[in-house]
């Protein structure tokens, strides 16, 4: 699991703008049983679906809404909620779609 903050004045992404925080970190992603769908309304959109993230915590990073998550299989998501518990973080994440 990688980690991204982004970088950019407008708050959105741009290749290059953004800083990994955490690379190579042990993670539990599980599907969330919930999806939304693109405002394009074209017909080959597809539904973007929200994972469930577990991950153990590390000093100094603090993980919130607008970063940005790559799995081991380079799918990437933004987080769109984070908590830290004393277990690790618990965090909600919809997956990035171009």
């Amino acid at each position: 699991m990688q980690m991204d903050i982004a970088g950019s004045a407008y708050g959105g992404y741009t290749s290059g703008h953004s800083s990994v925080l955490m690379e190579g970190w042990p993670a539990s992603v599980f599907g969330e049983n919930r999806s939304s769908a693109s405002t394009t309304n074209l017909p080959t959109d597809q539904a973007v679906p929200y994972w469930n993230v577990l991950l153990p915590a590390i000093d100094n990073v603090i993980l919130g809404p607008g970063d940005l998550i790559t799995d081991d299989l380079n799918r990437t998501a933004v987080i769109t909620g984070s908590e830290l518990t004393d277990l690790g973080w618990r965090i909600s994440a919809k997956l990035a779609t171009t």
